[in-house]
């Protein structure tokens, strides 16, 4: 039996062998304290005297000493996956919402075909969280319409939708935050000749 430190803390191994290692939880905090969080994980998450077989009592506890046991393993484990998600953490940006915008584009098909329509580029002051996008084909019908998200170098579909009935609506729905220089386009092909093709989207002014 060891004797517990006042001062040092101790893990019981039975309760760890029941917790998730899924990296899902959202950590909060200061330069200051990630320095020290940082530390901790270099050094005292590898003690293997930290880690108990049972919960402390009156002050006393059995720690892992047995490298062949299955108690080891998890301590290897438990210590070595705290180590990395520690270190490997990055400064994750925390956005505000400064005001949310609904805009419309009506443009009238002068000939069957293929048309893009587009809402940007985003400001290069400006973050913009895309929330709904809807299009509808008024007056005739489009084979297809691909909502993507198009910056200098790339472009990323959000959604396809086929076979566009005319006046039904078509509807994507998320949270996908555009940075400067990036736009929303709706990129419609088989549109007939007459209809109009109504492209909308709502999104939100992001603060850092």
């Amino acid at each position: 039996m060891a004797v517990l430190p006042p001062e040092r803390a101790v893990f019981d191994l039975a309760h760890l062998a029941g917790l998730s290692t899924a990296p899902d939880l959202l950590l909060i905090v200061s330069e200051r304290s990630s320095y020290v969080l940082h530390n901790l994980a270099a050094l005292d998450v590898q003690d293997d005297w930290r880690y108990a077989l049972q919960p402390p009592e009156n002050d006393r506890y059995s720690p892992v000493t047995d490298m062949a046991s299955p108690e080891w393993a998890l301590y290897r484990e438990v210590a070595e996956d705290a180590q990395t998600q520690i270190i490997e953490v990055g400064r994750m940006p925390i956005y505000g919402i400064i005001d949310a915008i609904g805009t419309v584009d009506t443009y009238p098909v002068p000939g069957a075909g293929a048309y893009e329509r587009s809402f940007g580029p985003v400001p290069d002051d400006e973050m913009w969280e895309l929330q709904l996008a809807e299009a509808i084909v008024s007056g005739g019908t489009a084979a297809a319409m691909g909502l993507k998200v198009v910056s200098e170098w790339t472009s990323v579909n959000l959604n396809i939708f086929a076979s566009l009935a005319s006046g039904v609506s078509n509807r994507w729905s998320g949270r996908v935050i555009l940075s400067p220089g990036q736009m929303v386009t709706f990129d419609y092909s088989g549109a007939t000749a007459g209809a109009t093709l109504i492209s909308r989207i709502w999104f939100a002014h992001l603060i850092q």
